[in-house]
């Protein structure tokens, strides 16, 4: 019965070893994936802003 016991807790100690690693990574992607959305805004507000420079720069150059 013992050893049954052990065995169970060597188990359940490499699962949540396991599930530690993936939470680990899953935290890493979601970081990387945040800087990639906010890479992407930055640049969505830069293409933005210089096309209303174009657009203002066309209207007063007349």
């Amino acid at each position: 019965m013992d050893e049954k016991i052990k065995e169970l807790a060597k188990r359940i100690f490499n699962l949540e070893k396991d599930n530690f690693v993936h939470y680990e990574l899953l935290k890493e992607f979601h970081y990387e994936l945040f800087k990639i959305k906010m890479n992407l805004t930055i640049l969505n507000w830069l293409v933005t802003t210089y096309i209303l420079y174009q657009i203002i720069n066309f209207i007063w150059g007349k």
